[in-house]
């Protein structure tokens, strides 16, 4: 070992140098500092090196999280309307929650709704779907579906039968494999007397809500988890955000040939339940203004309610009027009153969407703003008897009655539309 300050060359053994005496233990260390030096520029490029790398793996986990997320959200809250449509698109009703299908579609019979590119409808009694062009068509099972919703990767239908007679519930995979029943509305064999229908449908949250002849139910996706909501004897319902608005039937007749009925509001869980009008006040606004009120829809703390014509009450003198009622039922306003050029049917067909009402007058498509005025003239679309708003789409139903070869199934022919009149096809 050489002491570095004399440069005496020492044994191994030696701690101090034997010709000046320095300590050879700081010979070693100062040795190996300068080792250490000279590998410093590597040691920190070592350093920098796995830094980056990790920098590196820091940021691709980020990214990957985010492409998680978003197709986690395009893929479970796809059926959401208002976001597929715009924050006030054809469903502001319930813009706070992933649904199927629009409530205002689905009270027009839901024979229709549209996910992304592709359009599930019944046709010639058969659920089928196909692009918005009306292209590649396809048959998905052969019941006559209503109240359709597309929620996720199923499709959510009551068979109507034939004129409602004997459905069921059912959902399908969107590429028409998996079918399930969920609900069994009528036993095989059930007489005429005794059938009971379902009169609306729609999946909101997660959630089925249906009506089984007597009262208003929920159950889980799958059909599992049953729950009454309303009392028995219950008719036609209506959701709004949290609220179910529903027709309390009675055991007594009418003085118009119906049983007495009640219109009343409860929570999605049954309970708060609220009286809006006994049978008295019902029947006196039927006759005042001549509507069916559970015809109904409602947008933004408002009703929105046509005059019954000849369809329901023909011996009312009835003009071509859509009522707006708030939200308590007490101040009827005047929505609608045409000045077209066909003026003897009254609103035949409407859907109130985007801050609007699109209404049928005759074959003439028009949008109208919820306090009555600036109508507008879409087009002539033919005389549809519903029509389905999804966002700038319209859609709407004709009865093809020159084809229909089954008797009782109502064949169906659909056109569509952009709200400012452009692009119309007939789809089928």
């Amino acid at each position: 070992m050489f002491c570095s300050q004399c440069g005496q060359n020492n044994k191994a053994e030696n701690k101090f140098c034997s010709k000046c005496g320095f300590k050879l233990e700081d010979s070693s260390l100062q040795m190996l500092s300068e080792e250490m030096s000279a590998d410093e520029p590597q040691v920190s490029q070592t350093l920098n090196s796995r830094k980056k790398f990790s920098n590196f793996v820091v940021v691709f986990v980020a990214i990957v999280a985010f492409a998680v997320v978003v197709l986690a959200t395009w893929r479970f809250a796809g059926p959401k309307l208002a976001s597929a449509v715009g924050e006030d698109g054809a469903t502001p009703q319930v813009a706070k929650h992933n649904v199927g299908n629009s409530m205002a579609n689905i009270s027009n019979g839901g024979y229709c709704a549209i996910s992304g590119e592709w359009i599930y409808c019944t046709i010639a009694g058969k659920l089928h779907k196909m692009r918005l062009d009306g292209k590649e068509k396809t048959k998905l099972t052969d019941e006559n579906a209503m109240f359709i919703n597309v929620y996720g990767d199923w499709v959510y239908y009551y068979d109507g039968g034939y004129y409602y007679e004997g459905g069921d519930i059912y959902r399908i995979k969107t590429d028409g494999t998996n079918k399930q029943l969920l609900v069994t509305v009528n036993e095989k064999g059930t007489d005429w007397e005794d059938l009971e229908v379902c009169r609306m449908l729609i999946v909101i949250d997660d959630i089925v809500y249906y009506d089984k002849g007597d009262r208003l139910y929920s159950m889980n996706l799958d059909g599992s988890g049953t729950k009454g909501i309303t009392p028995k004897d219950t008719g036609e319902f209506y959701i709004i955000d949290d609220i179910i608005y529903y027709r309390q039937s009675l055991d007594t007749t009418s003085e118009i040939g119906d049983n007495d009925a009640e219109l009343h509001k409860v929570g999605l869980d049954g309970k708060g339940d609220v009286k809006l009008l006994n049978s008295e006040q019902l029947i006196s606004l039927i006759k005042e203004y001549s509507i069916y009120i559970f015809d109904m829809q409602f947008y933004k703390n408002y009703f929105y309610v046509p005059n019954s014509s000849s369809l329901f009450m023909p011996d009312f003198d009835c003009t071509p009027i859509l009522y707006r009622i708030d939200e308590n039922v007490k101040n009827v306003q005047n929505s609608i009153k045409p000045t077209s050029e066909y003026n003897e049917g009254g609103v035949s067909a409407f859907n109130v969407a985007n801050d609007s009402i699109y209404y049928m007058d005759g074959s003439i498509l028009y949008n109208i703003k919820l306090d009555g005025k600036g109508n507008r003239k879409i087009g002539n679309i033919g005389e549809c008897y519903r029509i389905y708003v999804f966002g700038d789409l319209i859609i709407g139903v004709y009865f093809d009655y020159e084809n229909q070869a089954d008797e009782g199934i109502e064949l169906l022919s659909y056109m569509i539309i952009k709200d400012d009149g452009t692009g119309f096809v007939k789809l089928n």
